[in-house]
């Protein structure tokens, strides 16, 4: 299966009788309408909507779908699709490819200077997103760390900005020095059980990639960053994120993602923190 075809998953509002007897699936041209009405369904009717849903989607070569609000909310649903290697707009690509954009309205909003703030991102995997936006913050900000636990993963990343930019960042996992005097916090793929093993600035902003970050330490008074809104109208079924992540593959190169979104104009609006 490829990524040939997209349909958007919601929940039917304009059943006839005999649909809403027979609680059938209807396919309207890029959209997949679901016999949904109440908010509560069982663990067997959402697997079997799920089946349903898959065998459609087999049938178009299709394997990349877009959940409305609603249709989201069904895990036992989304966990079947999940199983069958679908691929569902989470909005988390996104989200991690706007972590600059994310960095600049902090940054702003706060009334905070890039060149007095010490950051550190935490990842694991490398790729080019991450190497990319790695080497955009290298020019702009006073102090990089990168904290991993793969430390010689990123040592070439490391010397190749050092000689091409003459700039040194910092790659460590010292668990009591690493986050302690970092400002702005990157996450990019720790889990919360991970990141609560380091000590952590007391008045932090944690950008959450991941998207799970508790903070256990009670001095810990910062924000959690780990959602944010778009001035694109949102739409009443769908999440406006969402929509927007699911104009791109995720084989496009970061370079043409990131000038399609200068060229709609794509802003940050608001960052929610927890």
């Amino acid at each position: 299966m490829g990524d040939f075809f997209m349909y958007y998953v919601e929940e039917n509002d304009k059943q006839s009788k005999i649909a809403k007897l027979l609680k059938a699936v209807k396919v309207e041209d890029d959209k997949i309408l679901l016999p949904v009405q109440g908010e509560e369904l069982s663990i067997i009717y959402q697997q079997k909507l799920a089946k349903k849903t898959y065998k459609i989607l087999q049938n178009t070569n299709s394997n990349k779908v877009v959940l409305s609000k609603k249709i989201n909310n069904y895990e036992y649903f989304k966990n079947y699709l999940y199983s069958e290697n679908i691929e569902i707009v989470s909005g988390k690509w996104f989200f991690k490819v706007m972590i600059p954009n994310i960095l600049d309205y902090v940054i702003e909003k706060n009334n905070l200077k890039k060149q007095e703030i010490e950051i550190s991102l935490l990842l694991n995997d490398l790729t080019s997103i991450e190497i990319e936006q790695i080497e955009e913050f290298a020019n702009e900000y006073k102090r990089i760390n990168i904290v991993t636990n793969h430390i010689e993963k990123f040592k070439k990343l490391e010397q190749k900005i050092s000689k091409e930019l003459g700039i040194i960042i910092v790659v460590s996992n010292n668990k009591k020095k690493s986050l302690l005097k970092s400002q702005i916090i990157v996450n990019y793929d720790f889990p919360n059980e991970l990141v609560n093993k380091f000590y952590i600035y007391d008045e932090a902003f944690i950008i959450d990639s991941y998207g799970d970050i508790k903070i256990n330490s009670k001095r810990f008074n910062g924000k959690i960053i780990n959602d944010f809104k778009i001035n694109i109208d949102e739409n009443e079924k769908y999440n406006a994120n969402q929509l927007y992540e699911a104009k791109f593959f995720k084989k496009q190169s970061f370079e043409y993602v990131k000038k399609k979104i200068e060229e709609d104009e794509v802003k940050i609006i608001d960052c929610w923190k927890v």
